[in-house]
């Protein structure tokens, strides 16, 4: 795929390094607008896990989680991703490895 691109760039004469920084320059840009809002979701998340919310919402609904087939260990990933997908992988990865 690299190839591909480097191939591509060389025969239509075109400045990679300079397509290079600016494509880097742009994801910084990207980067300082969503991370504070990251950040905020993430540690909603985290303090939800901390609290025992977490734990207590998903002991509540387990009868209904198991009509459906939904594991009890997977319901974060039921009750978060209406606030925020990469949270519900945080609090996934938080149930996983911590």
């Amino acid at each position: 795929m690299i190839l591909l691109a480097a191939l591509s760039a060389l025969f239509r004469h075109e400045d990679v390094f300079s397509a290079l920084i600016t494509g880097a320059a742009d994801g910084v840009r990207v980067m300082m607008k969503i991370f504070p809002a990251l950040v905020g979701l993430l540690s909603a998340v985290y303090m939800l896990r901390a609290s025992g919310a977490m734990d207590a919402l998903t002991r509540a609904c387990a009868p209904s989680l198991r009509i459906w087939g939904i594991p009890e260990e997977v319901a974060p990933l039921v009750f978060i991703p209406p606030i925020s997908g990469s949270g519900a992988l945080a609090a996934l990865s938080v149930r996983l490895f911590w």
